[in-house]
């Protein structure tokens, strides 16, 4: 968000008490709470004795997590998933999560899209594929990822995953080193 916004008549919870005050933000940032005048050109808000509440963190979001099943996840397109996730991340934001750290799957393409504007969401911070053990629930998102920065791979979706995903020699994930 840019330019200056002003918040008025808010209920401000400090050292556990409630009292009314405002709130200027300019781009983004709190700049003063308190006795705060709206100066020229801000925008105005007024709360009409709200609650006001600093953004929310969700610290274990998953986007391309549109439902239950997992296996029909799985077969669904990826197109149909990005666009469900796009929806995921609106309604996130509509509840007050500021920031959501997406814990599996989320890839490039979704950050790329939230930063050049196209899906309204909140900050999105994402680990990319899960890893896990053999027959671990992150065997499954892998080959959803793998399907989708990878098309036209081998059906065999751990081949997939050794020879399109992982940084070619190393034997590890991206950003990681091999155990040797």
């Amino acid at each position: 968000m840019s330019g200056a916004l002003t918040i008025t008549d808010a209920a401000i919870l400090d050292d556990g008490r409630v009292s009314a005050a405002s709130i200027r933000t300019v781009d983004g940032r709190i700049e003063a709470v308190g006795a705060v005048e709206p100066q020229d050109g801000d925008t105005v808000v007024h709360a009409h004795g709200r609650t006001v509440i600093p953004g929310l963190i969700d610290a274990h979001f998953h986007a391309y997590g549109i439902g239950l099943d997992a296996f029909g996840i799985d077969q669904t397109p990826m197109s149909y998933v990005a666009l469900a996730a796009g929806q995921r991340l609106r309604r996130a934001l509509a509840r007050g999560f500021t920031t959501v750290r997406d814990v599996a799957g989320g890839d490039i393409g979704l950050a790329r899209a939230i930063e050049a504007g196209l899906i309204p969401a909140p900050r999105y911070f994402y680990s990319g594929a899960a890893l896990s053990q053999t027959g671990g629930t992150a065997i499954l998102v892998r080959r959803i990822w793998v399907r989708a920065r990878c098309p036209g791979t081998s059906p065999r979706w751990s081949t997939a995953w050794t020879r399109c995903a992982l940084p070619s020699g190393t034997g590890s994930a991206p950003g990681h080193t091999a155990s040797r």
